[in-house]
Order: C-alpha cells, then structure tokens, then sequence
C-alpha cells in the first residue's frame, strides 16, 4: 500500500469546520433561497420543490442553512394547495410573483419565519418554515401554517 500525500495537511486555517445540525431559535431571520430542485416525493405519491436557504444577516447564525420542502403535485389536493400556498408566500417575499423557475427566486433577501419541528427516534429536531415576508415589512404575519405545533393543515387531527 502506497501513501498519499496530503495537501495542507498541517495548515487548520483553511479549513473551515462543519457547521452544526441543531434547529435554528424559533424566530425570524434574513435569508437567501441559495439553491433548489424539484423531485418526486419520498412515498412516490406527488413532486415537490426543495429551497434551501442561507441566513445573510449579521449575527451567529449567518451563514446557517435551513431546508424547506414545497408539495407541486399530491394525490391529496390539500397537500398540492398548501404547498402552492407556501410557494406563492415565497415568489411575493422575493417581488417574483410571476417567475417561471426557480432559479429566479435565488439570491433575493427576505424574511423568513421558522419553528422548530420535533424529531422522531430516526431524525432529530428540525427547523420548519413557517411564514416568507419581504425584508423591512416590520416582521412576519402570522399564518394557517405557523399556528402552533402538531399536524399540518391536511393532516388528520
């Protein structure tokens, strides 16, 4: 077996180490779509976008990601109308109400609302977007979709 050098192995100062996985406070924060996709949800019953967002305001967590999934098409028309809902909230928070892809929402800051989502045994405590509001608007309004813990709309209660 042959060793492999290693390019700065000595050199910690370019190294940036990882971030941390823990949920952001529940709150609102300055942030950036900085990438998304659309795909077919995990249970193969509908699509989805997925945005991730990158915090830019100054403070702790900058440069923080939250991730945040968006139903396009369900077999549940509640599901597909929540998702569409949430969508749109994130077009009017950019002032892109008319984009046709989704690149066109990257890089534009806003507000963005987030909960803390409880985990289960084989996912920890996540964070859940919860409201989109343009930068300056004096915070963020109160929705269906951040009216406290449990079930999601189309959720049986």
């Amino acid at each position: 077996m042959s060793l492999i050098p290693i390019k700065n192995a000595n050199d910690e100062s370019e190294v940036k180490p990882l971030g941390t996985f823990e949920p952001l406070p529940v709150g609102t924060y300055v942030v950036v779509v900085s990438d998304s996709d659309h795909k077919e949800t995990s249970k193969k019953n509908g699509t989805m976008f997925t945005f991730t967002y990158e915090v830019v305001q100054d403070g702790e967590y900058k440069g923080r990601l939250v991730f945040d999934n968006m139903i396009d098409t369900h077999e549940s028309q509640k599901a597909a109308q929540f998702g569409k809902q949430k969508l749109g909230g994130l077009m009017r928070a950019v002032n892109k109400p008319q984009a046709k892809d989704t690149k066109e929402l990257h890089g534009i800051p806003f507000e963005l609302a987030v909960k803390i989502q409880k985990g289960d045994e084989k996912y920890g405590d996540s964070n859940s977007c919860v409201d989109y509001q343009p930068c300056g608007t004096g915070g963020v309004k109160k929705t269906a979709a951040s009216s406290g813990p449990g079930a999601l709309p189309w959720e049986k209660k």
